[in-house]
């Protein structure tokens, strides 16, 4: 596990038993690196993650009156410029930190007495949860090269950030305002859409 700043730390989702169980706040889950690069391997990353932009770009939203698809633009991922002499285990390693610089592809906050371990958990060990993730994988046709254990999570103990003495109300509403801002500024493509 990683401290990337003061009370915001990421890990591998297998890893989740690490979180300590008093943590409360908000969390976000991220696609998880290519595992086994070739020796091709920079060629092989970006075109994994611009497959996973293109895949998650669309969302159908529907109600009783309406129905509609959003479409996020493409970014122009373009081959990207390397030095010769980056090597592909400096490539893992940084890919370990990807949280840090991309979006989410699901936000969520826990707050109660089920903390964001265990919610983390049971997202981990839901089949349901795992097959939107591998869903997503298999339309950008990287399946093969996904690994759902090795997802990244990125999480804010917000009830440490408050200095621990915070009433459960004040953590919750924190957390909520956290949640809704990270929703509307990222919108993760495996969230259910909320919106008037």
């Amino acid at each position: 596990m990683y401290e990337n700043s003061q009370h915001v730390y990421f890990l591998r989702a297998e890893d989740f038993y690490r979180i300590p169980s008093s943590a409360r706040g908000v969390y976000a889950w991220y696609i998880a690196p290519p595992s086994d690069l070739s020796d091709n391997y920079l060629e092989e990353v970006n075109n994994y993650y611009s497959s996973i932009h293109a895949a998650a770009m669309g969302e159908k939203i529907s109600g009783s009156r309406y129905s509609v698809e959003i479409k996020r633009q493409p970014i122009g991922i373009t081959e990207a410029v390397f030095n010769n002499s980056v090597r592909k285990k400096h490539v893992e390693t940084a890919l370990k930190y990807l949280c840090e610089f991309t979006a989410p592809l699901y936000v969520g906050m826990a707050v109660g007495q089920d903390g964001i371990r265990d919610r983390i958990k049971n997202e981990f060990l839901s089949v349901e949860f795992k097959r939107r993730f591998v869903s997503l994988a298999e339309k950008a046709g990287v399946s093969l090269d996904f690994n759902f254990e090795d997802s990244l999570i990125k999480y804010l103990d917000v009830d440490e950030m408050l200095g621990g003495d915070a009433g459960e109300e004040e953590v919750k509403n924190i957390s909520g305002f956290l949640e809704v801002v990270s929703f509307w500024a990222e919108f993760p493509a495996l969230n259910a859409k909320k919106g008037n």
